[in-house]
């Protein structure tokens, strides 16, 4: 009888929602933690899966969100930083994290051209 170790965890076993630990970039990651649990907390998912217009850049859910991104101690976010962070969150929204960690693994290397 043959006793063998247990199977490594595979990559999906390994994945945490939410903590980004596939992010290369620490200041990117903050971001894209901080802005995940914010709207997590405000509840605001649904209105970023129902993201349509870019005037909705102006609703009370996007204050909401960046309020509760700064009550998180994140108080690094330029206008850029933040749409550039929020248009990622709409994606995750949209279609998963899995799917956000597909093409952030296809693209990544990318920015080091």
């Amino acid at each position: 009888m043959d006793i063998l170790p247990p199977a490594p965890p595979s990559k999906e076993e390994e994945f945490i929602p939410g903590n980004f630990d596939y992010v290369q970039s620490k200041c990117e990651k903050i971001m894209l933690t901080t802005a995940y649990k914010a709207i997590t907390i405000t509840e605001t998912w649904d209105f970023f899966k129902n993201f349509e217009d870019n005037s909705d850049y102006s609703a009370d859910e996007i204050n909401k969100v960046y309020t509760k991104i700064e009550e998180l101690n994140y108080l690094g976010h330029s206008g850029c930083s933040f749409i550039c962070t929020i248009n990622k969150m709409i994606f995750i929204a949209k279609y998963g994290e899995l799917k956000y960690k597909e093409e952030y693994e296809k693209y990544k290397n990318y920015e080091n051209i």
